[in-house]
């Protein structure tokens, strides 16, 4: 896609960004409460998904009127944001598996891992 065709500098679509944003803050709270009060990592997974997807929206309202290297370094930025919440949760999902809780580690879970070069090219 060209990014002549992808213009959003337009008033209406700032204006889906930050309902978009809004929106993820206010599921990753939702996430995020209920998953520390039920002690569910999948829920607090599911919450740090969320506030990295409100840190790009917001980081992307930023890079609006920005340089293309400075959306680059903002979409790393996002990318390396992405895998330090995925080491989070699989640190969490040791910590449960040696205090006797128990763990699921499916494939999607090792996901993070395989998104690295991606992030660094």
């Amino acid at each position: 896609m060209s990014e002549a065709n992808f213009d959003l500098d337009s008033a209406d679509k700032r204006r889906t960004l930050w309902i978009v944003l809004w929106l993820n803050i206010a599921i990753a709270a939702g996430f995020l409460a209920s998953g520390f009060i039920g002690d569910s990592n999948a829920l607090i997974a599911n919450g740090l998904d969320n506030t990295s997807d409100a840190v790009v929206y917001g980081i992307s309202l930023l890079a609006l009127n920005r340089p293309r290297s400075w959306k680059r370094g903002a979409a790393r930025f996002s990318g390396g944001m992405l895998l330090i919440f995925a080491v989070g949760v699989m640190l969490d999902a040791i910590r449960r598996y040696f205090e006797g809780s128990e763990v699921t580690v499916r494939p999607s879970h090792l996901d993070s891992g395989f998104q690295l070069p991606v992030v660094w090219q």
